[in-house]
C-alpha cells in the first residue's frame, strides 16, 4: 500500500499550488450515492429502474412516478450505525458511529385522462439523501515510520515545483499566505521546523531516531441531498416517460486531529517530542443535474427500462482552520518541556469552484410472476475518469482522474413476494471501485445485502428495511504521507418509511 500513498503523494504538492489543498476523494465524494430511499426501495437493493411506483425509485428512473395510481404522500427515517476497522501499521482499531436522518420525503399527484391517449400525467416532488457522511473513524500505531514534519517540510522547502517558503514571511499574517505558505508558516511557527541560512533550507526538529507513536481521529458530519422535480406521463398504460430537474444540496465537514510523540533527542539545538495537528474543513455548495427515462411495458408480466442521469454541476466552497500545538526540549535545558500553541484563530474560506461529476445510464429489467412475485434487476455505468474540476489551477487532479479512474458498474437486483396485506422484500447491490489499478485503490467495491417487510392498510402503508454494507478504502495519515491505514467499514442500517394514499 505504501507504493500508492508515494504517488499520491507528488500529486497533494503540485495541487498545494491552488488556493487550496484538494484530494482525490474530495471530488469522488459526491459521485457517491449509497442505498438510501424509502424503506421498500433499500429492502429491494434499489432495484427499481423498470418498477416504478416508488418515491427513490424516481431517482433511478423518472418514467417511475407515471406507475402510481393514486396521490400518495410518504416519509422516510432511518438509522444508520457505522463501524470502521483499522490497521495501520500492524496495529488494529475500531470505532463506531450511530446517527438518525429524515431520508426520504415527498408527494406524488396523479391526473387522470382516460379517454385520451396519454391517459395519465404526473406531478412530484421528492426530497431524497444520495450521502449521509456521518461517520468516525480511527488508528494508531506505536511504530510509525514517517514523521509529519515531511508535510511541513515538502511546503516549505518547496518540492515538486513550489517555491521555498522566505524566512521573512513568518511575519506576515497567516490570512494573507497562499495555502501552501500557510503550511510553512504552521510548521515553522510550531518550531517542527528550523532555518538554516547557510543552505537556505528548512530542517526538521523531529528526531529520526527512537520509538515514533502516532494517530488520527477523523469524524465526518453532514448529507448531501437532492429535491426532484419530477414529471411523467403515461401512453395507454404502455409506455411511461418521464424527466426529473434535480436540486443538489452539499454539507460536509470533516475534522482530524493528528497527534504524534517520540523519545528520540537530539544533542544540539531544538527537539520537538509531542505534536497535534488539527483540521477542521467545511465544504458547503449546490448543483444541478437532470434525469430523463422511460419504461416499457411488453405485457402484465414483463416491463424493461432505460434511464440516463446527467452530470451534476456543482458550485462549492471550502473553509478551513488550523492549529498545532507542541511540546520541546531544548538540548542546553533537557528537563525542561516547552509548551507552543500555534493557532491563527483564522476560518480561511477559498475561493468558491465548480466541479462535474459524470452521466450514469441504466438499464433494467422487471419480472411479475402471478400478480405476487416481483423480480427486478438494474445495472448503471457511470464513467469515473470524466470527474472534472472545470475552474482554473486543477489541471493536476483532472488528470489524475484520466489517468487512474474508469467506468464502473454498479448492479442490483431485487425481489419481491406479497401474501395478501404483507409484502417480503430481499435485494443486493454491488458497486465497483472507480479505480483502474488495485494498488492505487483509495475506495474499493460495495457490497449491500438487503431485506424488509410491508404492511397494507387501505390507503396506508408501512414499510421497514433492513441493510448490511460492506467496504474498504485506504486513510492517509496526512495528505502527503506516504503512508496510512486500511480501513474495513460495516454499515448496518434500518429505514421506515409511512406512505399514505389521498
Amino acid at each position: 500500500m505504501k507504493r500508492n500513498f508515494y504517488i499520491l503523494s507528488a500529486l497533494f504538492l503540485t495541487l498545494g499550488v491552488s488556493a487550496q489543498s484538494v484530494t482525490p476523494n474530495d471530488g469522488l465524494r459526491y459521485n457517491e450515492q449509497d442505498l438510501n430511499g424509502t424503506a421498500r426501495f433499500n429492502a429491494m437493493g434499489g432495484a427499481f429502474g423498470a418498477v416504478g411506483g416508488d418515491f427513490s425509485a424516481i431517482g433511478i428512473n423518472p418514467a417511475g412516478a407515471a406507475i402510481f395510481k393514486y396521490n400518495t404522500a410518504n416519509i422516510t427515517l432511518k438509522y444508520d450505525n457505522n463501524s470502521n476497522k483499522s490497521t495501520f501499521e500492524g496495529t488494529q482499531d475500531k470505532q463506531k458511529n450511530n446517527s438518525f436522518t429524515l431520508n426520504q420525503g415527498g408527494v406524488v399527484f396523479v391526473f387522470d385522462n382516460p379517454e385520451k391517449k396519454l391517459n395519465k400525467y404526473v406531478l412530484s416532488v421528492n426530497y431524497n439523501t444520495k450521502k449521509n457522511f456521518d461517520n468516525n473513524l480511527y488508528f494508531r500505531t506505536p511504530n510509525g515510520q514517517q514523521s509529519i514534519d515531511s508535510y511541513f517540510l515538502d511546503y516549505a522547502n518547496g518540492t515538486n515545483g513550489l517555491g521555498t517558503f522566505p524566512i521573512e514571511g513568518n511575519d506576515a499574517y497567516f490570512e494573507d499566505l497562499n495555502f501552501v505558505d500557510q503550511q510553512a508558516w504552521l510548521g515553522y511557527n510550531s518550531y517542527i521546523l528550523d532555518y538554516d541560512q547557510n543552505s537556505n533550507t528548512y530542517f526538521t526538529n523531529v528526531p529520526t531516531t527512537g520509538v515514533l507513536n502516532q494517530s488520527k481521529a477523523v469524524e465526518t458530519r453532514g448529507y448531501n441531498s437532492k429535491v426532484e422535480f419530477n414529471f411523467a406521463g403515461s401512453v395507454q398504460d404502455r409506455l411511461f416517460f418521464g424527466v426529473n430537474l434535480n436540486a443538489h444540496f452539499v454539507d460536509f465537514t470533516k475534522t482530524t486531529v493528528i497527534r504524534e510523540s517520540n523519545d528520540g533527542m537530539y544533542d544540539e539545538g531544538t527537539t520537538i517530542t509531542d505534536i497535534a495537528f488539527n483540521n477542521q474543513q467545511y465544504t458547503f455548495g449546490n448543483g444541478f443535474s437532470l434525469n430523463l427515462g422511460a419504461i416499457y411495458k411488453v405485457n402484465n408480466a414483463l416491463r424493461l427500462g432505460l434511464a440516463y442521469e446527467s452530470p451534476t454541476w456543482y458550485k462549492l466552497t471550502d473553509q478551513l482552520q488550523q492549529s498545532i500545538y507542541t511540546n520541546r526540549v531544548e538540548a542546553e535545558n533537557p528537563n525542561t518541556t516547552l509548551y507552543k500553541s500555534t493557532n491563527p484563530g483564522v476560518v480561511m474560506e477559498f475561493d468558491r469552484y465548480k466541479l462535474r461529476t459524470p452521466a450514469n445510464y441504466t438499464a433494467s429489467v422487471a419480472g411479475i410472476i402471478s400478480n405476487q412475485w416481483l423480480i427486478s434487476g438494474d445495472v448503471s455505468v457511470k464513467d469515473y475518469s470524466k470527474t472534472e474540476f472545470t475552474s482554473q489551477g486543477y489541471d493536476n487532479m483532472n488528470s489524475f482522474y484520466t489517468e487512474n479512474l474508469k467506468s464502473a458498474l454498479d448492479v442490483r437486483v431485487g425481489t419481491e413476494y406479497v401474501i395478501k396485506n404483507v409484502a417480503l422484500r430481499a435485494g443486493y447491490r454491488f458497486a465497483e471501485s472507480p479505480y483502474k489499478n488495485k494498488d492505487l485503490v483509495l475506495t474499493g467495491d460495495t457490497s449491500s445485502y438487503n431485506a424488509g417487510i410491508g404492511f397494507h392498510f387501505g390507503d396506508s402503508q408501512l414499510d421497514l428495511a433492513y441493510s448490511f454494507t460492506d467496504r474498504n478504502f485506504n486513510e492517509e495519515l496526512i495528505s502527503n504521507s506516504s503512508y496510512g491505514s486500511k480501513i474495513k467499514n460495516a454499515n448496518n442500517a434500518v429505514s421506515l418509511t409511512y406512505t399514505v394514499n389521498f
